[in-house]
């Protein structure tokens, strides 16, 4: 009997502090609706805290992670999404989780400006990324072994990037 192909993708989705719930529900919610619509479990996600399991958003409200990064479990894809402070919450753990995940040769996504721990993990040198427009020349100077470019998203080999928060529907309705 011939076996079936895998066609669940486990995505873990690392959401840093100060995040943006339209870029959050911009990630998942596509993947929610191509589960329904197709009548297949397509996408398995699960969110990711770093050292504190509530996560609070930019608008005041919280989501409550299904798990810390020192016990994701595993997972095909891993999606990195942050707005604010970003720099202040791209701490040594979540550095060396994103370093883990290129290390075993994971499709690794920064949405918004989630692009700034994947720099700040070196996962990007050498690659075509881009941020959100605010972000854009201070992330330049920043990571200038980062490719720039101001693009809605780009994706460049195993690394995708996206610009704010329609720009990361854009991607996931090309993604899927």
């Amino acid at each position: 009997m011939k076996e079936q192909a895998k066609i669940t993708q486990r995505i873990a989705i690392l959401v840093l502090p100060d995040f943006c719930h339209l870029t959050l529900s911009a990630v998942i919610e596509p993947m929610r609706v191509a589960n329904k619509i197709t009548k297949l479990q397509l996408y398995e996600w699960c969110l990711l805290g770093s050292g504190d399991l509530i996560v609070p958003a930019s608008n005041g409200l919280s989501i409550s992670a299904d798990g810390d990064i020192t016990d994701a479990g595993a997972f095909d894809v891993l999606f990195v999404v942050a707005s604010f402070n970003v720099i202040a919450h791209t701490t040594k753990p979540v550095v060396h989780f994103i370093r883990d995940a290129s290390r075993r040769g994971m499709i690794i996504c920064g949405f918004e400006t989630g692009a700034y721990a994947l720099a700040a993990a070196g996962v990007l040198d050498g690659y075509r990324a881009t941020v959100h427009w605010e972000d854009l020349d201070d992330f330049q100077v920043r990571f200038p072994r980062v490719d720039v470019m101001p693009d809605r998203f780009l994706v460049d080999r195993k690394r995708c990037t996206t610009g704010g928060a329609l720009p990361a529907l854009d991607f996931m309705l090309d993604m899927i």
